[in-house]
């Protein structure tokens, strides 16, 4: 079972998103964030 599976049944209601704009960079950017070496996002306000 893998660290999504678990958060999935931790935490049914989730939301969830992808970093990046391609499945490459979301998987990368969410190994990093799952070591705690990515602590923040930031977004658009226009967008």
């Amino acid at each position: 079972m893998s660290i999504f599976d678990n958060l999935n049944i931790k935490y049914p209601d989730a939301l969830s998103w992808a970093f990046g704009d391609s499945p490459e960079q979301a998987k990368e950017r969410a190994k990093q964030v799952s070591k705690g070496i990515k602590t923040a996002s930031s977004g658009s306000l226009s967008s």
